[in-house]
C-alpha cells in the first residue's frame, strides 16, 4: 500500500493537479486524494498546498518527491530484472509516435501486443521527432519513432524504412497523379509544418541547395487542420504519402511523387541504452518491425526498404 501511495503522490507532484494525476495512474480522483491524505497522516506532514491552478509542494513534499522517485525507479527496475530472469515480457512500455506513424501502426501494435504479451501495458505519446527523441533520452519514453538521427552514444538506433515525399492536393490544383520535378514546387502555395520541424527544414534546405525559394503560404502543425485546408480550401502540401493515404485512395486528393531530386527521409526507431526493461522493449520493437515489413510488402503506403 505504501508503494502505491508513493506512486500516487509522485504523480500529483509531477502534474500539479489531482485530476491529471488520476488519469496517469488510472484511478478516480477521490480515490487518489484519499490515498495521498493517508500518506500525509502516516508521515505526519502536509505534502501539498492548494491554489487556484492546482497544488504545489510543501517543503516536506519537496523532500519526499526526491526519495519517492528514486524508490519507484528502483522497485520498477527490480520487477523488470526478475521478470527478465524468468523470461516474462511484462511491465509498462511508453512509446512515442509521429502523427503519420500513429495512424498506421497504433491499432495493429496494440492488437499484436495484447495477443502475444497480455501482461505488458502500453502507453503512447504523439509528437514530433525532436520532442520524441529528447523524451527517450530523458527516460520519459522507452521507444520512439523519429526522423532525427544525429549520432548519440546513449541511443540504440534502428533504421526502419525510407519515406518518399509527394506533392498532395486537389486534382484541379496540382494535376494528375504523376511525378513532379522538385523545381516545379515553386509554382504552388504550400501548407507546411512550422519551421522548427524536420520536414520543414529538409524541404527548405533542399530548395536552397537548388537555388529555389518555395512559397510557404501557411504554416500549421495540426494534421486535421492541414487535411481541411487541402480538401476544402484548394491548398496543397509536401508530405509522405502515408499521412493522407486514405484521402488519396478515395479520390479526395491527388499525389505526385517528387523527383529530380527524389525527396525522402529515413524513419528510425530509437531506444535508450541501459534501459531497465530491455526484454519488453526488444519484444515490442520486434513486433513493430514485423508490422512495418508487412506494410512494405503490401506496397500501399509507398515505403521503401533500406538498401
Amino acid at each position: 500500500m505504501f508503494f502505491r501511495q508513493l506512486k500516487y503522490f509522485a504523480a500529483v507532484a509531477e502534474f500539479g493537479r489531482f485530476s491529471e494525476a488520476a488519469k496517469r495512474v488510472h484511478v478516480s480522483q477521490p480515490a487518489l486524494g484519499m490515498q495521498v491524505k493517508k500518506l500525509e497522516e502516516e508521515l505526519g506532514a502536509q505534502l501539498f498546498n492548494g491554489h487556484a491552478r492546482g497544488v504545489e509542494w510543501t517543503a516536506a513534499g519537496n523532500i519526499l518527491f526526491g526519495y519517492a522517485t528514486e524508490i519507484i525507479d528502483k522497485v520498477e527496475e527490480a520487477k523488470h530484472a526478475v521478470a527478465q530472469t524468468a523470461g516474462r515480457v511484462e511491465g509498462s512500455i511508453h512509446i512515442g509516435f509521429t502523427p503519420a506513424m500513429g495512424r498506421q501502426l497504433l491499432h495493429p501494435l496494440i492488437e499484436a501486443c495484447s495477443h502475444q504479451y497480455p501482461e505488458l501495458e502500453l502507453s503512447f505519446t504523439e509528437g514530433y521527432s525532436d520532442e520524441l527523441r529528447s523524451a527517450v533520452l530523458s527516460g520519459e519514453l522507452n521507444l520512439t519513432f523519429s526522423y532525427e538521427s544525429e549520432p548519440d552514444e546513449r541511443l540504440i538506433v534502428n533504421e526502419l524504412f525510407i519515406d518518399q515525399f509527394y506533392l498532395v492536393g486537389p486534382r484541379k490544383l496540382i494535376g494528375r497523379n504523376k511525378e513532379i520535378d522538385f523545381a516545379d514546387l515553386v509554382k504552388f502555395p504550400l501548407v507546411m509544418e512550422k519551421r522548427r520541424h524536420i520536414t520543414h527544414r529538409l524541404l527548405m534546405d533542399t530548395a536552397a541547395g537548388l537555388g529555389l525559394t518555395l512559397n510557404a503560404a501557411i504554416e500549421v502543425d495540426a494534421v486535421d487542420v492541414r487535411r481541411e485546408l487541402l480538401v476544402n480550401h484548394a491548398s496543397c502540401t509536401v508530405i509522405p504519402y502515408v499521412l493522407f493515404s486514405t484521402e488519396i485512395e478515395t479520390g479526395q486528393l491527388c499525389a505526385r511523387r517528387i523527383v529530380n531530386p527524389l525527396f525522402t527521409r529515413t524513419l528510425f526507431l530509437l531506444q535508450r541504452k541501459g534501459s531497465a526493461n530491455t526484454l519488453a522493449e526488444t519484444a515490442v520493437a520486434s513486433i513493430i518491425r514485423d508490422i512495418i515489413d508487412k506494410k512494405i510488402e503490401e506496397g500501399r503506403l509507398r515505403w521503401k526498404i533500406l538498401p
